[in-house]
């Protein structure tokens, strides 16, 4: 008899811990309603992100902002970077429920029904605050722009986001577009509201045509385009998405554009290390959310997801995935960087150098969002959520590549139109056994092969 009911406590122990995982949100089985997001309509039901920093981890939480009474999505547009496409699905093709009117080719009006702009990009308020300007300019002058734009003064909520690139490839995409003749030399690159004097930059066609009415640099070998120590391309993410006006604003542009052969932080001088901690700060903490230009898919939703916006268009259309991801592996940059010698490959990782350690850390914190946001989208099928909620909660300290194998790899195709699309059905998308047979099979072989002794 004792036996009998020491058996009925333990099994209603392990059935109230069971039932407790069962509503806890970290469970991929998740039945709260607290778990899933809201879809907001409104501006002023804009969510922007607080980051909560433990450890290693930057986890995004949902606060809603109450301080500002119009909020503002500002595109930092870094060149090279597939910001011209996230620009037209924003403008050109529109978003559900905030659309833009458009007049003529390259303007369009996007404002709400009272009047405040809520986007600023190339495409809807122009290059508000100088060509391509950087973070620095856009957080100096924006405020003052849209006052006059909107004829008004409210307080304001600024959302930035952007798009990041592989920095190799970027580099020598900037190049080739300079080839074709363009230089931006429209950018005013301000700072404490003024230009660079020309003790402290000058622009590279400047130095190699000995002409300083020159405006173009077409034809420049990639030789010439790297030792140019003024050169804008060279760790021009890092730089644009880093506080200048806290560094001395571009007094050490040929210090920070300088080669780097090192591949430990700890080996870098104080200079270095200051503006790409002011990037990774910002990248934090300033920039809502970003993409990568790499992994298109993954960028919109999140950008979506981020945002509280919905494309209607997809950045890669569902049956073009295929002839897309062979464009992404031959792209003009991937080709020639194929063929470059391996000597050259390793100048341009050296005056990139800065961008690289930027880049793997914002792909570190890519992976942890996009984490995130799956493991609690009620429209991905818990059996595809079950494999990587294993790998979070059980090796994220242990190894990130099987997770960023599982995300990134065709084996997800399958539930790249439900990830596009965002569709607002619940529960999961019915498969055959066979399938579920299958996928199972490969992620144990998977996680035999990457966690095996």
């Amino acid at each position: 008899m004792k036996e009998y009911k020491l058996f009925c406590i333990c099994g209603l122990i392990v059935g109230v811990v069971l039932l407790f995982y069962i509503l806890s949100p970290y469970s991929p089985t998740c039945l709260l309603r607290s778990c899933t997001y809201k879809h907001y309509d409104g501006l002023a039901d804009f969510l922007y992100a607080a980051r909560s920093i433990k450890g290693n981890n930057y986890v995004m939480n949902y606060t809603k902002d109450n301080k500002s009474s119009v909020s503002v999505l500002v595109f930092v547009h870094i060149q090279k970077t597939a910001g011209t496409l996230v620009e037209r699905r924003l403008v050109k093709d529109g978003l559900v429920g905030k659309t833009c009117h458009c007049f003529g080719r390259k303007r369009c009006n996007c404002q709400n029904p009272d009047g405040n702009t809520w986007l600023v990009s190339r495409y809807s308020t122009g290059w508000l605050c100088g060509l391509h300007a950087d973070l620095t300019e856009l957080n100096e002058c924006i405020d003052n722009k849209l006052n006059k734009i909107d004829r008004r003064i409210v307080q304001r909520n600024y959302i930035y986001f952007t798009m990041l690139r592989d920095p190799i490839n970027r580099f020598i995409s900037e190049w080739l577009h300079i080839r074709r003749g363009a230089t931006w030399q429209s950018a005013t690159l301000r700072c404490h509201k003024q230009s660079p004097p020309l003790q402290h930059y000058k622009p590279c066609y400047f130095i190699n045509e000995n002409d300083m009415n020159s405006t173009i640099w077409s034809n420049v070998s990639l030789k010439s385009f790297i030792d140019c120590p003024y050169n804008l391309a060279n760790n021009r993410q890092t730089r644009m998405l880093a506080n200048l006006s806290n560094l001395n604003c571009y007094k050490h542009l040929t210090k920070w554009s300088q080669p780097l052969n090192i591949t430990m932080i700890t080996s870098m001088s104080s200079i270095h290390l200051t503006l790409l901690n002011s990037a990774k700060h910002n990248l934090i903490n300033v920039i809502h959310c970003y993409g990568l230009s790499e992994y298109l898919i993954y960028s919109q939703y999140i950008l979506q997801k981020c945002l509280h916006i919905t494309f209607k268009r997809a950045f890669i259309e569902f049956n073009q995935i295929a002839y897309i991801k062979q464009r992404l592996l031959f792209t003009h940059a991937t080709i020639i960087r194929t063929n470059l010698h391996q000597s050259i490959l390793y100048d341009i990782e050296n005056v990139n150098r800065l961008d690289i350690f930027l880049y793997n850390f914002a792909k570190q914190l890519f992976l942890y969002r996009l984490i995130n946001y799956v493991l609690y989208d009620s429209n991905i099928p818990i059996h595809f959520k079950r494999p990587i909620h294993t790998l979070w909660h059980s090796y994220q300290f242990k190894s990130l590549n099987s997770l960023h194998y599982l995300l990134f790899s065709n084996l997800i195709n399958a539930y790249n139109s439900t990830i596009i699309n965002n569709n607002n059905s619940n529960g999961t998308i019915p498969v055959s056994e066979t399938v579920l047979i299958n996928e199972n099979n490969k992620w144990n072989n998977r996680l035999l092969y990457d966690f095996s002794d």
